[in-house]
């Protein structure tokens, strides 16, 4: 009797390779700002956000202004929402003010992967360096200071 055993490597041969974002270092930025927007209103859109309902815009504009840290607001922080909502306005004004790069390349660094050509384009951008190698000490005090 003969086994057969059904072969991966087919399967992996045929699959499609992934596609990569081709996007300029200040779209990819943009684009994860208002990702971070996006997730932040819907956050912020739950029942257990508010102490009484809020409208979608007055969503969007609270985690809009978080992330920006702008500080203006539509609604009173500390009477229109609980505890959960206010914890997730705090960690979206430290995102925003920390920057998602500066979160992305510590994360990075601290699990052990290494920096790709298009990840220090970007990040360059957003410290605003010309030298790749100051990217990580401008990460770090970032972070020690923040």
């Amino acid at each position: 009797m003969i086994k057969w055993h059904p072969s991966t490597t087919s399967i992996i041969r045929n699959t499609k390779p992934h596609r990569k974002i081709n996007a300029a270092p200040p779209v990819i930025l943009a684009g994860s700002f208002m990702c971070l927007i996006i997730i932040g209103t819907f956050l912020l859109m739950l029942p257990n956000s508010t102490t009484h309902s809020i409208t979608w815009w007055q969503s969007l504009f609270t985690a809009t202004s978080a992330v920006t840290v702008t500080g203006l607001v539509v609604v009173d922080t500390g009477t229109s929402f609980t505890l959960f909502g206010q914890t997730v306005i705090a960690i979206l004004i430290q995102c925003g003010g920390i920057g998602l790069m500066t979160f992305a390349v510590v994360t990075l660094i601290a699990l052990g992967g290494k920096i790709g050509f298009l990840q220090q384009v970007v990040a360059k951008e957003a410290f605003n360096q010309t030298d790749a190698s100051m990217i990580l000490s401008v990460a770090k005090s970032v972070l020690l200071f923040s």
